[in-house]
């Protein structure tokens, strides 16, 4: 059977048409059972069968006609100047719909890559904010390390108050007596160890208290400009914009001022520049972890923070 016969088999036509009518049929036949045009996927496999027996008639009968065309022996007596026409047309069509298919099919692939893409960086700015989480954490609990009296104390702290309150019994009283040593003056000196242990837990307290006072008045000061004014925020001109940046000398010197402010000297005065190191560090972190500081970059020795 020529493909003549089995065009106008398939598309159920009897009637005489010219080729390039066939064609025409039988290209609008392709196009309306393209599986792309159905949603329900059962019809879209149906529809695929249907499709790849109409196509594939498609392309031989076209490549039948400009087999045709090119013979210098029918070209002449089988097709006229407007079936020329017609034919390149359908060609030409083919050529651009061929094109589109493949710029949808790209368009898909680059949004699952744009998907896959947005998946993997929520995953990483979830890992990212957990490694600063767990950044500002060490820093704070390095610095409570500083001002927490230490466990050796605390077991001195502990027993001196317990034998202060001991010896208010007075059979215990009596032993100290007996063994030749003055109940007063072991009071005295026990009541000195829990005085300065008490210290040692107000200390920290208080220090405990300063630094987040502290790190609040920077982090979350609701005065940005006031903030920026304390920081000394410095403008870099470029050629077509502004950048606004501080220094890390910049927020140690302010962290520093905040700490040394009133009687809070007193209260930190030994570890002062320590905690002024690690508060930096935190509050760095702290900036941004809220997208405060856009990047970083270094000047000599001194690391410069830029501004969103």
């Amino acid at each position: 059977m020529s493909v003549i016969d089995e065009a106008k088999e398939i598309l159920d036509i009897t009637a005489d048409i010219s080729d390039i009518q066939l064609l025409k049929e039988l290209r609008n036949k392709v196009t309306s059972v393209h599986p792309d045009k159905f949603q329900d996927e059962n019809v879209k496999k149906e529809k695929e069968c249907e499709f790849k027996r109409y196509n594939d008639v498609y392309h031989r009968l076209k490549a039948y006609i400009d087999n045709q065309r090119r013979s210098p022996t029918t070209a002449v007596t089988v097709y006229s100047e407007d079936d020329y026409s017609q034919f390149t047309y359908i060609k030409e069509l083919d050529i651009k719909e061929h094109e589109i298919r493949q710029l949808q099919n790209e368009k898909k692939h680059l949004e699952i890559e744009l998907s896959n893409c947005k998946d993997e960086n929520t995953v990483l700015k979830g890992k990212l904010d957990d490694l600063q989480a767990s950044s500002i954490q060490t820093a704070k609990e390095d610095i409570q390390e500083i001002y927490r009296p230490k466990s050796s104390f605390n077991i001195v702290g502990i027993t001196a108050l317990a034998a202060s309150i001991a010896m208010v019994v007075p059979q215990i009283n009596n032993i100290f007596v007996n063994i030749g040593m003055s109940s007063n003056y072991i009071q005295i000196g026990l009541g000195i160890i829990v005085a300065i242990w008490c210290f040692a837990w107000l200390r920290k307290y208080f220090i405990k208290k300063i630094v987040a006072s502290v790190e609040s008045s920077i982090v979350f000061c609701p005065d940005i400009e006031s903030l920026e004014k304390g920081l000394g925020v410095k403008t870099e001109n470029l050629l077509y914009s502004t950048k606004r940046y501080f220094t890390e000398s910049d927020l140690s010197r302010l962290i520093h001022q905040k700490l040394k402010k009133g009687i809070r000297h007193i209260v930190i005065i030994y570890d002062l520049n320590e905690i002024t190191q690690l508060l930096t560090k935190q509050i760095i972190s702290e900036l941004d972890r809220k997208n405060i500081i856009k990047n970083t970059s270094t000047s000599g020795l001194n690391k410069l923070f830029y501004l969103n």
